[in-house]
C-alpha cells in the first residue's frame, strides 16, 4: 500500500470549525435589509475562518496563499 490518506486530524478540526461558525451565525439576528445581512455575514465568516486557519495552521496551502496576498497589500 502507498500509505496515502486524503484526510487527517486537521480535516476533522476544520469540520468542527465550520460547524461551530455555522452554529454561531445561525443565532445572529437578521438585519432589516437581506442584501446587507448577506454581505456582513459573508465578510465576518471569511475573516473568522481565515484568521483561525492561519492561527492554527490547519492548511499549509491556504496559509501560503493568504500570506502571499497579504504581502501584496503591505507594499
Amino acid at each position: 500500500k502507498f500509505k496515502m490518506h486524503p484526510f487527517s486530524t486537521k480535516t476533522f478540526y476544520v469540520l468542527i470549525l465550520i460547524s461551530a461558525i455555522s452554529l454561531l451565525f445561525y443565532f445572529i439576528p437578521k438585519l432589516i435589509f437581506p442584501i446587507g445581512d448577506i454581505v456582513i455575514k459573508s465578510i465576518l465568516l471569511s475573516v473568522i475562518y481565515i484568521t483561525v486557519i492561519l492561527k492554527f495552521n490547519f492548511s499549509e496551502d491556504i496559509s501560503q496563499l493568504v500570506k502571499k496576498y497579504l504581502s501584496l497589500f503591505r507594499r
